[in-house]
């Protein structure tokens, strides 16, 4: 069962805490925490899937999460709610190149 202010995206449930949306992994003996910041975040279609891109630029790297699911349509627009912009693949790849990242193919 989903808490209030969580959403289901890429098979993960992610909540907002503050400026970064949050998902915990709990496996026997192990807790783990991954943050993705809101801001300079966005979801794009891109061909048959929706991809949620971190707004934390790590180097060359970005974090990426990749919804393929039945409910992917519903998730991004869940996840827009929490303050994630969803934008064209024009404006993903504006943003890209701005943060000084080249576009390179994602695979699932």
């Amino acid at each position: 069962m989903k808490n209030e202010g969580e959403v289901h995206f890429a098979g993960k449930n992610l909540f907002k805490d503050g400026e970064f949306l949050k998902a915990v992994s709990i496996t026997p003996g192990i807790t783990s925490i991954c943050a993705y910041k809101i801001l300079g975040s966005f979801i794009v279609k891109r061909d048959a899937d929706y991809l949620f891109m971190d707004g934390r630029v790590t180097g060359p790297v970005r974090w990426v999460l990749i919804d393929c699911s039945s409910e992917q349509q519903r998730n991004a627009i869940s996840l827009s709610k929490l303050g994630v912009p969803i934008v064209s693949e024009e404006d993903a790849q504006r943003n890209y190149t701005d943060a000084g990242i080249p576009m390179l193919d994602v695979t699932r």
